[in-house]
């Protein structure tokens, strides 16, 4: 149960689909997100948790399903699926299996994909003009930091408040000082990254994002490329981030935050939602098999 449940849900997901060529790797993901969540998403290497996250920010475009921000339509494609179902009752052509009941449903869907496609059309048109504004509420935090080499500490904070005009230089150097403050780095405002730690380039990852003011943070398996004994000070900048209430998605192979933070675990495998729980019943009493498997293996 979620913290805020009684709410609309802040991000809702629904049926969403991502294929590369003709690898599916996501087929059919749905999922809730409210006001003050810390989800964890847990799941072994290559189920789509990566692309998940991706697909919430547009960082990749998804193939089908639907998105919602705030009760707002961002996102919807119904004509992938619809053409997929027309090319199966076609392929019963060659079976000799296409009979009046297939041709009848083939003319349904033929018409429902012939309708939504000038109304999605439209919507992916808005889409696209409005992708940078969305971007600006969901930020994201990935696992190699990806800060800028030849920009300053400050100057990575503060280049894309400045840039969107979402702030002055100088309310953006106010609140980037204020960040480091917080996470204990403000002396390191006017150096380069290459004299940081990993550990320090990832809290400056995530005040980076946490300049734009965005409303979902998402981090992308933020500890995964450090060394063990840096992983708690990142750690750390996000536990306190949660008790902030700030709404959270997390792609981690960190079990004690999962257990000790999140108040909801989600278990992916092979593109889907498997398991979904608070982290009490999650950890002690899973009921997929394959997250048996998995636990026995990481805890």
């Amino acid at each position: 149960m979620s913290v805020n449940e009684m709410q609309n849900p802040l991000l809702q997901v629904k049926n969403l689909h991502k294929s590369f060529g003709k690898l599916d790797v996501l087929k059919g993901v749905n999922s809730d997100i409210y006001k003050g969540d810390v989800v964890a998403v847990i799941g072994p290497s290559g189920c789509g948790k990566s692309t998940f996250l991706r697909c919430l920010n547009f960082l990749e475009m998804p193939s089908a399903g639907e998105i919602l921000f705030n009760d707002q339509l961002i996102y919807k494609n119904e004509r992938v699926y619809l053409k997929r179902q027309m090319k199966e009752l076609l392929a019963l052509k060659k079976e000799q299996k296409f009979d009046e009941a297939a041709q009848a449903q083939y003319n349904e869907i033929n018409e429902r994909y012939t309708s939504l496609r000038k109304d999605e059309k439209a919507l992916e048109k808005e889409l696209l003009k409005g992708i940078n504004t969305h971007r600006q509420k969901i930020g994201m935090v990935f696992q190699q930091f990806n800060l800028f080499p030849h920009l300053t500490v400050l100057k990575n904070i503060t280049l894309a408040p400045v840039k969107l005009k979402k702030m002055t230089e100088e309310q953006a150097n106010e609140k980037a000082m204020e960040l480091l403050k917080k996470i204990g780095l403000e002396d390191k405002a006017n150096v380069y990254p290459a004299t940081l730690s990993g550990g320090q380039k990832q809290r400056i990852a995530i005040v980076r994002a946490l300049a734009m003011e965005p409303e979902v943070m998402l981090f992308d398996e933020p500890t995964s490329a450090l060394d063990p004994e840096m992983v708690g000070e990142v750690l750390k900048v996000m536990t306190e981030l949660a008790k902030e209430g700030m709404t959270m998605i997390v792609v981690t192979h960190e079990m004690g935050f999962a257990k000790e933070v999140a108040n909801r675990v989600i278990f992916m495998n092979d593109g889907v939602i498997k398991e979904e729980n608070n982290p009490k019943d999650f950890f002690a009493n899973p009921k997929d098999e394959r997250l048996k498997d998995f636990l026995s293996k990481v805890l």
